[in-house]
């Protein structure tokens, strides 16, 4: 549920670009987005489903949206759709090459990030980003990934990710995505 802790200030103004991608369907509502500058990253809930996409660079009119956490991840919610303006599409979105260590202390929230030298573990190298359930659905997968110095975390893949049937990769390599958290677990 989510923790309201404060409403933004009128006038609060943001400039960012999305690094979220509505087309790959990877978060778990069509409603959520995630921006970022130089200074760092938020998640956003919008009232209504979006289809802002990834690299788009929008202006945010932020006034009056609710400023607190879901599941321990900071979120700004109650987001009108049209706060948002874009002000120009395909721009280039790199992602910040980071250390394990500090991916796991939780210093990337929200920000596209890179990790060299991780793998899937061995008892999930024959699954799917998406995995059905018990009955057969399609179901929220989670995939763990090690590293050599025996870190470990997951890649967390949406049921309505567009991916989803796609084999996890083999062998070790970089893994870039979104940094996230889901209460004390850092995915």
């Amino acid at each position: 549920a989510l923790d309201v802790d404060a409403t933004v200030a009128k006038g609060t103004v943001i400039e960012a670009v999305v690094i979220s991608n509505s087309a790959l369907g990877n978060l778990t509502s069509k409603k959520g987005m995630y921006v970022q500058d130089e200074t760092g990253a938020l998640q956003l809930r919008f009232n209504e489903d979006h289809t802002f996409a990834f690299g788009d660079k929008v202006k945010i009119d932020l006034s009056g949206a609710k400023f607190g956490k879901y599941n321990e991840a900071v979120q700004v919610s109650n987001l009108a759709n049209d706060k948002v303006v874009v002000l120009s599409s395909g721009n280039t979105v790199e992602p910040k090459t980071v250390s394990v260590a500090d991916f796991l202390a939780n210093k990337y929230e929200g920000q596209y990030i890179a990790l060299k030298g991780v793998q899937v573990v061995e008892e999930d190298l024959t699954k799917t980003f998406v995995m059905p359930n018990a009955d057969g659905a399609d179901a929220h997968t989670s995939i763990s990934i090690e590293t050599v110095g025996g870190e470990n975390f997951v890649v967390f893949s949406s049921k309505y990710a567009s991916f989803g049937k796609t084999a996890v990769p083999q062998g070790s390599g970089t893994i870039k995505g979104i940094s996230s958290r889901n209460n004390d677990a850092i995915q």
